[in-house]
């Protein structure tokens, strides 16, 4: 290799040597021409001193290691403390103050007698019990709030003495209204209540709570009028409870229409039920007293039938309906053969109609008679199979 390749080859390489990146080898043939050849070697302490760092004086680099040693000394006994302080507050509070208790944990029993309101029961809630009860009056509607802490009594008593109030809460949950407990069925409900129908899930939940009405059902409202459109229909029974939730916990609605088809099949006003229905929108006593009636109205109205099976081969389908003048008023199907029903019926005649699927093929039995009077309302029929066909027929009351 001729000199000033050579020259070319080791400055290249110097950068690389310099940051101790080569080989051995290659630092030994680097060395040796560096040591014969001045050019090369002045080129090198040149890199070398653009490459150097400038060091500190060794009594500042340990006065700067010193403060950064206090710096994280002093982070970590800051995070220390904030961890330690977070823990035990959190003790404190968990243990000391406690937290609200959950109203599905509660068994309360509320009264207000003279003056005096007392609220009592267990929390149900493993492991916790109820540490204190804090007050709050609002006018004449008093809301208590009862806090869970563990290991604590799980039976609580507290009383407040003070006159004038109509309405208890506990935890959320209205108890006691106007003289009367409310159930916990009527308070969930009443927390659902509503202004206006502008939510549509809000006004779908008090539809379909505790209900057997399909959740896809479709609604519309104008001039204060609500209207439901349904696929099937449904016992008036049903849709009575289901306006009166309606006209009672949404504000705007003064009136409840339910369409079936193109034709109101039903149509509900608060005169039609209560008069003072829509007042309980602030007042659950009166939506819980209506639908007490309503459900005693039902139950006077219930007819039974007891259905007896005798067939060739165990259905894949039955659907039983019951017509009036033309019209559906029940219809109930499902994979089982019925037995014992009640259905809440008016007095009137009506006809039984059984729908029966076996392989495949849909047999009807011929319309039976049912006549309901009010000390006739219990009826017995047996469902036969004669030559393939299907019979109904009453056989007893």
């Amino acid at each position: 290799m001729d000199k000033q390749k050579m020259h070319d080859l080791v400055q290249d390489l110097l950068p690389s040597y310099i940051d101790k990146l080569t080989h051995e080898s290659t630092n030994e043939t680097i060395e040796n021409h560096l040591a014969s050849c001045p050019t090369c070697r002045a080129v090198y302490e040149n890199m070398k001193s653009d490459n150097e760092i400038p060091k500190a004086d060794s009594r500042s680099v340990d006065y700067l290691l010193l403060i950064k040693r206090k710096t994280w000394k002093k982070i970590l006994l800051s995070v220390v403390g904030t961890v330690l302080v977070i823990g035990v507050a959190a003790l404190v509070w968990v243990y000391g103050i406690g937290v609200p208790a959950k109203p599905q944990n509660l068994n309360a029993n509320v009264t207000n007698t003279n003056g005096k309101v007392v609220i009592q029961g267990t929390d149900e809630k493993k492991g916790q019990g109820i540490g204190r009860i804090r007050w709050l009056r609002q006018g004449d509607v008093l809301k208590a709030t009862v806090y869970e802490t563990p290991n604590a009594d799980a039976s609580f008593h507290y009383a407040y003495e003070q006159k004038g109030i109509t309405q208890v809460w506990l935890n959320g949950m209205v108890e006691w209204d106007d003289g009367m407990a409310i159930s916990s069925s009527i308070a969930r409900l009443y927390n659902m209540r509503i202004k206006n129908t502008s939510d549509p899930l809000k006004v779908k939940a008090l539809m379909t709570y505790a209900t057997a009405l399909d959740e896809d059902v479709s609604y519309g409202f104008e001039n204060g009028v609500l209207t439901i459109q349904i696929g099937q229909s449904m016992e008036k029974a049903e849709l009575d409870t289901i306006s009166i939730r309606l006209l009672a916990l949404i504000q705007n609605v003064k009136q409840v229409d339910w369409l079936l088809g193109n034709e109101i099949v039903q149509s509900v006003r608060p005169a039609d039920v209560a008069p003072d229905l829509k007042d309980a929108y602030a007042h659950p006593a009166i939506l819980q007293r209506v639908l007490e009636n309503q459900a005693l109205v039902s139950m006077r109205s219930m007819a039974q039938f007891d259905f007896r099976w005798d067939l060739d081969s165990e259905p894949e389908f039955v659907v039983v309906t019951l017509w009036q003048n033309g019209k559906r008023v029940y219809e109930n199907g499902g994979r089982s053969m019925l037995g014992m029903t009640q259905i809440a019926l008016k007095d009137g005649e009506y006809e039984l109609e059984i729908a029966v699927t076996q392989d495949g093929q849909v047999k009807k039995t011929k319309p039976a008679r049912v006549d309901l009077k009010e000390n006739a309302r219990s009826f017995v029929f047996e469902v036969g199979q004669s030559g393939g066909d299907i019979e109904v027929r009453e056989v007893g009351s």
